[in-house]
């Protein structure tokens, strides 16, 4: 199915997603997007937890409120 609608631009630059989008691609409230311009659309998509070093999306830990992956934490322990 296709979803298509019109939305205004707040005067602080929100706009609301309606629920049925959030619902046909698994949006959930307080769930952190990923936002990027490609050829002049931005694209939201769900946001993969990376290390803030490497990127690497398996073995993560939090430590203060960042992610680092078990490879990166052995390496600042060396």
């Amino acid at each position: 199915m296709i979803y298509k609608t019109y939305k205004p631009i707040d005067p602080v630059g929100r706009i609301v997603i309606p629920k049925d989008f959030r619902d046909a691609v698994g949006f959930s409230e307080g769930e952190d997007l990923l936002i990027e311009v490609e050829e002049g659309r931005i694209v939201l998509s769900k946001a993969e937890q990376t290390c803030i070093f490497c990127e690497n999306t398996s073995g993560l830990k939090s430590y203060k409120g960042k992610t680092v992956c078990e490879n990166c934490i052995k390496a600042l322990n060396s």
